[in-house]
This record gives C-alpha cells, sequence and structure tokens, in this order.
C-alpha cells in the first residue's frame, strides 16, 4: 500500500492528511508534524508513504480549512478509505450522518445503530477514528450533555463545538 500525505497548519495544530488511493484513510490532528508522521506510521507499518504533489495538497486544503472552520466537508465529494472492525464502520456510518451544529450522545448512537447496550464500544469505535473532522466524532457527548474526551484533545472538540455553533 502507498499512502500519499501531506500536512496542513492551522490554528487548532497541524493536521496531516492521508490518501492511500482510494480515498482518504488519514486525518488527524497534532501538536507537532513529528508527532502525526509517526501516528501515520505506526498506523500503516506496511504502507510507503510519500509527500502528496503540489495538486494534490492544494486539491484537499480547501477540505481541510472547511473542517477545521466547522463547516463540515462543503460541497467537497471525498471518498473515504477507512477500514475498521464491522461494528466501527457501522458506528462511523451513523456518525457522517450527523449534520454541522447537532450532536448525539454515545447512548443514541447505541440505540440508533440497534445496539442500545453497546454505549461504551461506541465510545471505542470513535476513539478509533482514523479520520477525525470527516467521521465527526467531536459531536458526541455524554448524556449528561459534558463534551467528554476527545482523541484530540479536550480544548480541539470544544472550539470545533463552538465554530459549529454548538457549544
Amino acid at each position: 500500500m502507498e499512502i500519499s500525505h501531506a500536512f496542513y497548519k492551522t490554528d487548532l495544530g497541524y493536521v496531516l492528511l492521508g490518501h492511500d488511493g482510494k480515498g482518504i484513510c488519514f486525518l488527524q490532528l497534532g501538536d507537532t508534524q513529528k508527532e502525526l508522521l509517526c501516528i501515520l506510521q505506526t498506523t500503516y507499518k506496511n504502507a510507503t508513504l510519500k509527500q502528496m504533489t503540489p495538486t494534490q495538497e492544494k486539491k484537499f486544503a480547501v477540505l481541510v480549512k472547511n473542517l477545521v472552520a466547522g463547516k463540515g466537508k462543503g460541497n467537497a465529494k471525498i471518498t473515504l478509505s477507512a477500514q475498521g472492525t464491522p461494528f466501527q464502520e457501522k458506528v462511523w456510518r451513523y456518525l457522517e450522518k450527523i449534520p454541522v451544529g447537532k450532536t448525539r450522545s454515545y447512548t443514541d448512537v447505541a440505540k440508533a445503530i440497534k445496539q442500545p447496550k453497546a454505549v461504551r464500544a461506541v465510545a471505542g469505535a470513535c476513539a478509533a477514528n482514523r479520520v477525525g473532522l470527516l467521521i465527526p466524532c467531536h459531536r458526541i457527548l455524554r448524556s449528561d450533555g459534558d463534551f467528554s474526551g476527545y482523541r484530540w484533545g479536550r480544548n480541539r472538540k470544544v472550539t470545533l463545538l463552538k465554530r459549529e455553533g454548538i457549544a
């Protein structure tokens, strides 16, 4: 597998976007490029990594800008290549349908996917999300409305929710 990637500097830190030729397989936030590249390498141990061409990088720059601004994907036509367990993929498909500016609880998600007792597993699926912002796990809150944790930091989650008009 070959993954082309690009870094984007944002006010939330760096974003690293990876594309495996089929679709976006990696989109994560971090404090340093080195940290993010290490996560990409660890996640895809057998992949060959290469820097995106300037044309590819430009193609995704608007998408990243919109996501970080709290606008969602906008009109961007993107293909995801996020792979997980059947349960994780079921959760992720549901999360993709949550509109910008709306939230759900982990309990809501578990009920919606017809597995009401799988609340902790839903939280685990959110934590395993490799394409943050595209699969908007930041829109999932605790049942009591608390923002709870976020893989990329509570402050980033709160900022994203504020930008979507939620917090």
